[in-house]
């Protein structure tokens, strides 16, 4: 899955996604994203990310219902970059997420077995 569209700022290596709020809030893993590092213009430093190869889970999955809604926000996240073994190599804070649209991958999921 896809979130959000129009993106630049590419970041290649595999993320895992947890709620800032709730540490066993887990999101899921992406292959990727793009848009990090670019702001919207107008939005006072707001990105536009787009996740590449996300299964979403936990707070992210219920914001997906709600595309549109208030209620696709799922809050504070932590986006933890991952190398090749699962570790984290270091953390990204994001605030006030919000799933803006669904689009399906055509990549494959990450490995659901590596932790966080």
């Amino acid at each position: 899955m896809n979130l959000g569209e129009g993106v630049t700022g590419l970041c290649v290596v595999p993320l895992a996604l947890a709620s800032d709020e709730d540490e066993s809030d887990f999101w899921g893993f992406a292959h990727g994203a793009e848009g990090f590092f670019t702001p919207v213009p107008g939005e006072d430093g707001a990105r536009r990310v787009r996740l590449e190869g996300c299964l979403p889970q936990g707070g992210l999955l219920k914001s997906v219902g709600h595309i549109g809604r208030r209620r696709a926000m799922a809050g504070n996240a932590w986006l933890d970059l991952l190398n090749g073994d699962g570790a984290a190599m270091g953390s990204y804070f994001v605030g006030e997420v919000t799933v803006i649209g669904v689009t399906p991958s055509a990549q494959a999921q990450p490995d659901s077995s590596t932790s966080r």
